[in-house]
């Protein structure tokens, strides 16, 4: 008896023993996720090109990191555990006792062409972001070819089931390393209850044999409008894929342009060299000094009228300055004036009346912000205080078709994310639709820059506030176009010259209806109004063709955040009884007492087919 009793207890102890073994083993191999490579428990092979197909064993000590995946179709386990690989490269694993061979493969996913995207930590998400927080993700894109190229960047493998507002993600890029970095999308990530790839940005482009720089950020938006309980169960994980693009070829389409105008009337030319901006263009010789003000110029040389080149957004364009009288256009029973051809030969216009010749007595597209009847009456002076308010669109959260409740942006990206329109665009797509839509398709879809780009070294600018770089809130904010257009805050910098752009230093401002590749495509209508640079180079002192007097009218491009939100507007004034006109801030909630004037772009088709000189008894036919 005592023998059997003997038997059974060794017969226990061993099962025992076994089975503290067994799951000793268990707990060391069914791990979740490893940033480590067990000998004993997996083989590693590493892909020696992209798509070589060839594979040699990787000696790292840790598994491959950025530009290689999991190649999971290759990869296997003996007793059929389950492998798949996280964002931050980690490898997760289910199953039992086992051991595994593992293929790595060339990420093609983060290489297009001669573009190469390297992730500093991972390509993808796959975490937890607490409710307010935010998560950034840093990459570079390197053109080692001998001309420029451009990529569209997607989410791959995306899976989003939070509410559509909830995650904000915005990507900036910039030079250097250090920036300033610069906006080319801001948007809500979209919903994906299954795996699925969705367009991140289009058009990011980088000059031959240079690496740029970007941010992608994604930030978990408390809605003060929205109930989010759902997103307490709710996940997001993505990976990233970038794709080439064919840029559009502009090349010699603004020549063509030109020389059809030159076919109709002989006095369109091209002039030499560069305006000076203090210079005045009302046939006189006066210049303006650092304060702003008009002063007596001698050297009639530096009077500038006619047509000059500079740089936009898709080529050369050419645009006309100072007191011309050979840019009239009648088109859909209107006169409007040519500001510029366009680099990609398309051609800006400004309204100018219903008669010809009406900038002496323009009826300008007058409107009232605090105008109930118009539904502006949300517009009040406490809500403009707001830096959202800089845009055409903005990123506020809009409660209804008429009314907001005063919830004051938190960050920079729900400020300037293209989600609501604002009154501004409201009414002109109202105008368009009244009078343009007819003729739809003679107007193109061309850049309207809205720059709200935040300025350079602004802590530094006399007489202003600390940290004016926020962009949101109520928060002081100086935006870039002060850099470059003369006001005020350069008072007491009498050496500052003007020097304005044609260029959108934001994608993410530049604001088209379809186009992606070169703008945002958030507008219903093409049609806009004149940026601060566009009034600056057309001549902003004296009888500039632009000009309409006895009116101030509002151009789109953001000036500041002081008090209230303000932004540069053509000014009117009298010296010594003569009334002059000047690019000047202001701020955007007084609009009883501004006017807008709608800017279009006619197709290049449209132009090839006009009639008439240009004059303003004879103006282009379109």
């Amino acid at each position: 008896m005592k023998k059997e009793i003997n038997k059974r207890t060794k017969k226990t102890i061993y099962i025992i023993i076994s089975m503290l073994i067994i799951e000793n083993v268990f707990v060391c191999i069914n791990f979740k996720r490893t940033s480590n490579i067990h000998s004993s428990i997996f083989k590693a092979y590493v892909e020696t090109g992209a798509s070589t197909n060839n594979y040699q064993v990787y000696s790292g000590t840790g598994f491959p990191g950025a530009g290689y995946y999991l190649n999971t179709s290759r990869s296997s386990c003996t007793n059929g555990g389950s492998l798949s690989q996280a964002a931050n490269y980690k490898i997760n694993f289910t199953g039992s006792v086992d051991k595994c061979t593992l293929y790595f493969s060339v990420d093609t996913n983060l290489r297009a062409g001669s573009l190469i995207m390297t992730m500093s930590d991972s390509n993808g998400i796959d975490e937890t972001i607490p409710a307010g927080e935010s998560i950034e993700r840093s990459f570079t894109i390197q053109n080692t070819g001998s001309s420029a190229a451009a990529v569209k960047m997607s989410f791959l493998n995306l899976k989003n089931t939070y509410n559509a507002a909830t995650m904000l993600y915005s990507l900036s890029y910039s030079e250097t390393e250090e920036g300033p970095y610069k906006y080319i999308n801001i948007d809500n990530i979209p919903v994906s209850y299954y795996q699925s790839t969705k367009e991140l940005a289009n058009g990011i482009t980088i000059p031959a044999n240079t690496t740029y720089y970007y941010k992608f950020r994604v930030k978990r938006v408390i809605l003060n409008t929205v109930n989010q309980s759902s997103d307490a169960s709710a996940t997001l994980s993505t990976r990233f894929k970038i794709e080439t693009i064919t840029l559009p070829n502009n090349s010699g389409k603004a020549d063509q342009t030109l020389q059809k105008l030159r076919s109709l009337n002989y006095w369109i030319y091209l002039s030499n060299g560069t305006p000076d901006f203090r210079y005045s263009n009302d046939g006189t010789s006066n210049y303006m000094d650092g304060n702003n003000r008009l002063q007596e110029q001698t050297d009639n040389t530096k009077i500038s009228n006619g047509l000059y080149a500079m740089e936009d957004d898709y080529g050369t364009s050419y645009y006309f300055r100072g007191s011309v009288n050979n840019n009239y256009v009648r088109f859909a029973g209107l006169y409007w004036r040519i500001v510029r051809i366009n680099g990609d030969g398309t051609l800006r216009l400004i309204y100018d009346g219903t008669t010809a010749g009406a900038k002496s007595a323009l009826d300008p597209v007058d409107w009232v912000f605090n105008d109930s009847d118009n539904g502006y009456d949300w517009l009040d002076n406490t809500i403009c205080m707001d830096n959202a308010y800089a845009g055409y669109m903005f990123g506020y959260e809009k409660v209804s078709s008429s009314r907001h409740e005063i919830y004051f942006t938190r960050s920079y990206e729900e400020a300037h994310m293209n989600k609501y329109s604002g009154a501004m665009k409201e009414f002109l797509d109202n105008w368009y639709t009244t009078n343009l839509s007819s003729q739809s398709s003679k107007i193109a879809d061309a850049i309207f820059c809205n720059d709200r780009s935040i300025a350079a070294g602004v802590d530094n600018v006399p007489q202003m506030f600390d940290n004016m770089s926020l962009g949101y809130n109520k928060y002081s904010t100086v935006y870039s176009a002060n850099n470059r257009i003369n006001t005020t805050y350069r008072i007491d910098d009498p050496a500052f010259v003007n020097n304005p752009t044609l260029k959108c230093p934001q994608k993410n401002d530049a604001f088209t209806v379809s186009d992606t590749i070169k703008g945002n495509g958030r507008l219903t209508y093409p049609i806009g109004l004149m940026t601060a640079d566009e009034l600056d180079l057309a001549g902003t002192h004296g009888d500039f063709y632009t000009r309409k007097p006895s009116k101030q009218y509002l151009s789109m491009t953001a000036a500041s955040q002081i008090g209230y939100v303000n932004l540069f507007y053509v000014n009117n004034y009298t010296e010594n009884n003569v009334e002059y006109n000047n690019v000047y801030p202001t701020h955007a909630v007084a609009m009883p007492f501004y006017s807008v004037v709608p800017v279009i772009n006619l197709t290049q088709a449209a132009v090839q087919s006009m009639t008439g000189n240009g004059t303003i008894n004879n103006p282009f036919q379109a």
